[in-house]
């Protein structure tokens, strides 16, 4: 054998060697990628399971408070008021009875706000304008709140933005020091947004593990939204919830 056949030789081994590794290294890299996708398949599957299972647990423990919330309401309305109406109508003191009116209307306002009733049969925009109506002697309320929509929001859903919209605004008024509180809400057939805004003390830091913050944080998670606390410039909090849904 020739030299010019040993180069051939050789050179056919090497183009051999060459395709031979270059085709391990396309199955590594092949396997290696199916590997990596399995792995974050895996991940993302673990991910989904935490939050249905945060979910979970944020829907029992607002059913659980619900329940509370409605058998409290129940004691109040059949229990509280309806001793003081007795009282009351055997009571001729004119002063008494004022003071047990206002009593009254008290805990008809304690019992509307632990369980709303008819909060099936009424729109969002009903729910929300009524439960401002008081507060409107002391701040001034900006408010623009369109459903758009002939379909209503489902009761679950008006409930627990009810109960988001409850805490927001209550705690407004024991904390933020406000003169104008500016609320938008809108519904349409892919999103829901809600906004709360205020001039007050604005939102501080060591009030972000409070409970009511929690509360709300487990309501956004039932209704699959997002939300955030912004502080506005020069003072106050803006409040924004967002569920949003891609159209198909």
């Amino acid at each position: 054998m020739g030299p010019q056949q040993n180069a051939s030789t050789i050179l056919i081994l090497l183009a051999l060697g060459t395709l031979i590794l270059g085709t391990l290294l396309g199955l590594l890299f092949f396997f290696l990628r199916i590997h990596l996708k399995r792995i974050k398949a895996a991940e993302e599957e673990k991910h989904r399971l935490e939050i249905n299972h945060q979910k979970a647990l944020a829907s029992a423990t607002v059913e659980i408070q619900e329940r509370e919330r409605a058998r409290i309401a129940e004691e109040l309305h059949d229990d509280l008021i309806a001793q003081l109406y007795r009282i009351k109508l055997s009571n001729f003191n004119p002063q008494i009875n004022q003071m047990l009116k206002m009593s009254i209307q008290k805990a008809r306002g304690l019992s509307h706000d632990l369980s709303p009733p008819m909060i099936d049969q009424v729109n969002m925009e009903t729910i929300l304008l009524d439960f401002i109506e008081p507060f409107r002697q002391k701040y001034q309320i900006q408010s623009n709140l369109n459903d758009g929509n002939n379909k209503e929001l489902p009761k679950e859903a008006k409930l627990q933005l009810f109960r988001i919209f409850q805490e927001l605004i209550t705690n407004i008024d024991k904390h933020a020091a406000t003169k104008h509180i500016d609320i938008y809400y809108r519904y349409r057939h892919n999103y829901l947004a809600l906004l709360l805004r205020d001039d007050g003390r604005g939102f501080k830091a060591e009030q972000q593990n409070g409970l009511g913050l929690k509360n709300i944080a487990m309501r956004c998670q039932i209704l699959n939204g997002q939300f955030k606390f912004k502080p506005n410039s020069p003072n106050g909090t803006t409040f924004t919830f967002l569920h949003y849904e891609p159209n198909n």
